[in-house]
């Protein structure tokens, strides 16, 4: 079983589909009650775990704006499991012969998971880089996560604290994919510039 952060804002886009369902019904626009939600093309996902990252469901009333969002919140959830060039390549929709009901049908193209091949530290004298590939999540082999990239670099800057280099400053300078025999691979550049240390003078 793969573990990776999925990210989902299920209260956030019900709460927007509600708006955008009362603004419709008060101008009196007719609005298609959604009948079925098909996915093709996915491998990585269940057609379940797909409809956990949409608020547009079945037996709800369709809204394009809505609809355009979970599109998108699918793209971010396979990038967030490595898939990079993962694509939406097809959607189309089947109405009923009054247009009060529609089926959606959503095609997607997952292309090839990317793991992280290496990761390269520059600028580092304090600590030795394979102490710092050590204490971070971005390590070969994993996916690549902007929250737990985030959340390393939070604890890299809290180690250079503690050592007393307040003002050390360290950013992702490149995200580059490489191929490694057959496989695509990411390539993580971490700048670390560690600035002087702050001593405190005895009075």
């Amino acid at each position: 079983m793969n573990t990776f952060c999925r990210r989902q804002f299920p209260v956030l886009f019900a709460l927007l589909f509600l708006n955008i369902q009362a603004n419709n019904l008060a101008q009196g626009i007719s609005v298609p009650r959604i009948t079925k939600i098909e996915f093709e093309g996915n491998r990585f996902y269940s057609a379940g775990e797909l409809q956990a990252f949409i608020a547009s469901k079945e037996g709800s009333l369709l809204s394009n704006i809505q609809f355009d969002l979970d599109l998108k919140n699918i793209i971010k959830n396979y990038q967030d499991a490595g898939y990079m060039e993962c694509i939406i390549d097809t959607v189309s929709t089947e109405y009923n012969f009054d247009s009060s009901s529609v089926s959606l049908f959503i095609g997607i193209e997952e292309g090839k998971q990317v793991l992280i091949g290496e990761v390269i530290f520059e600028g580092n004298r304090i600590f030795k880089t394979p102490y710092l590939n050590r204490v971070i999540e971005a390590t070969p082999g994993k996916v690549l996560n902007a929250l737990n990239l985030k959340r390393d670099l939070i604890g890299l800057l809290e180690l250079y604290e503690n050592r007393g280099y307040t003002f050390a400053s360290i950013t992702v300078v490149d995200i580059a994919e490489y191929k490694d025999g057959e496989l695509n691979k990411l390539r993580v550049k971490i700048k670390i510039d560690e600035n002087e240390k702050i001593r405190i003078d005895n009075i």
